[in-house]
This record gives C-alpha cells, sequence and structure tokens, in this order.
C-alpha cells in the first residue's frame, strides 16, 4: 500500500513540474484565457520563454508587456520564430494573443502595429 502511494505523489510530482514549463502542447491549454486577465494569472502555471515590454509611437508613454510562449500544438511553422506564440498585455490586462503571422494578418491597424513592434523587439533579444 505505501509503495502505490509513493508512485501516484510521484506521479503527480513530476506532472505537476512538467506543466510548469514554457509550452502549450494544445489549443486546450488556452481555454482559460479571457481579454483583461492579469500578467499574474497567467504566468501562475506557466513561466513564459522571454518577456519584455515595448512602447509604440502611436501612445507615447505607455508600456505594453509582450509573453512569449512556444506553442507545439501542430507542427507549424511561422517562419523566424517557429512555434512562438505572443501574449501581448496593457496596463497588466491580456489585451491580444496570438502567432506573430496572426498580428501581421488582422484587419486591424493597431494589432499590426503592435504585431511589428513586438517581433522588432525580440528579434534583439533572441
Amino acid at each position: 500500500m505505501k509503495k502505490e502511494i509513493v508512485v501516484v505523489v510521484c506521479f503527480a510530482l513530476v506532472t505537476l513540474l512538467a506543466s510548469c514549463g514554457t509550452t502549450f502542447y494544445d489549443s486546450s491549454s488556452f481555454g482559460n484565457l479571457k481579454k483583461g486577465m492579469s500578467i499574474e494569472e497567467l504566468t501562475y502555471y506557466t513561466t513564459p520563454k522571454s518577456r519584455f515590454q515595448i512602447a509604440l509611437p502611436s501612445e507615447s508613454p505607455a508600456k505594453i508587456d509582450i509573453l512569449v510562449y512556444e506553442f507545439r500544438g501542430q507542427e507549424y511553422k511561422s517562419g523566424f520564430c517557429n512555434g512562438d506564440y505572443f501574449f501581448v498585455f496593457k496596463n497588466n490586462q491580456l489585451f491580444h494573443w496570438g502567432h506573430p503571422h496572426e498580428f501581421a494578418r488582422s484587419y486591424d491597424s493597431y494589432i499590426n502595429e503592435l504585431g511589428k513592434a513586438a517581433v522588432a523587439e525580440y528579434l534583439k533579444i533572441m
């Protein structure tokens, strides 16, 4: 009986530690995402691969936080940062998320501007 409990506890710890990475493996990992959530809510279970700030010319003093995670849900190659997934936070609230190419394809010029600035800054720190 003790041996079975030890095995279950060890399995639970390995599972917990494996989930505390920088990678999302499928779209179900995004099930709890919602606009307006805080950075702390997103990073509670996972640590970003990278985190940095950008400033847009259209918003002079405002700083925008970008968190980058790996997304391995499919064999998708998005160019220079294969599998990277960006989360954009304005005033500590989730504003937008997606692969870099999804920002570029958006019909919203503000989202395009965010994507370009985020990619440019990310390339500097890669």
